[in-house]
């Protein structure tokens, strides 16, 4: 949580920092790669940056490969014109 200063200077921002294992991240490079090899849409997107997807289905398949929350893909497509 982010904690308001009255200031413009910088902010204290409060974390829970958390360990990721080597088997974690070797699970969640599973799971992606299981993604991937699942959906023609997940294999075009798997090496595409934001910039380059060109409507919000494709913003949507992105945000879930990865593992971002599904109103990235909405602000995303609002700001890039593609919802009204």
């Amino acid at each position: 949580m982010a904690k308001e200063d009255n200031n413009d200077g910088p902010q204290h921002v409060d974390v829970d920092l958390v360990e990721v294992t080597p088997a974690a991240a070797a699970q969640k490079r599973i799971k992606i790669a299981r993604m991937i090899r699942s959906s023609e849409l997940y294999k075009w997107l798997a090496d595409k940056r934001p910039e380059q997807l060109e409507n919000y289905l494709q913003l949507q398949y992105y945000a879930k490969l990865h593992g971002y929350k599904p109103g990235w893909a909405w602000y995303q497509a609002k700001k890039r014109g593609f919802i009204r």
